[in-house]
């Protein structure tokens, strides 16, 4: 039985930096985000974000979504949350 999706991907901005959001059919949740840690308020990055998106909607597209979210990271993104994990690795949170 094929699966539908549905929803809009799509890139918006909270707080300074640019995020995708991901369809609750890809996430199976409502308001679901992926921060990707580039700053708002330069036009490459909004070209990146949106490069970004679009990769994310051809995978949901031909069924091929990573789940992990890992293929629509920026460097930046994986950068901040593998500093994140680090710091609360080692501080015993």
């Amino acid at each position: 039985m094929e699966k539908k999706y549905r929803g809009k991907v799509g890139v918006s901005e909270n707080k300074g930096r640019l995020r995708i959001t991901i369809p609750k059919s890809v996430s199976g949740k409502a308001g679901t985000y992926l921060n990707l840690g580039l700053s708002a308020d330069k036009a490459e990055n909004w070209k990146v974000a949106q490069a970004k998106a679009s990769l994310l909607e051809s995978d949901i597209l031909y069924e091929k979504v990573d789940k992990t979210y890992d293929r629509y990271q920026t460097d930046t993104s994986a950068r901040l949350v593998a500093c994140f994990t680090y710091t609360a690795l080692c501080s015993g949170m």
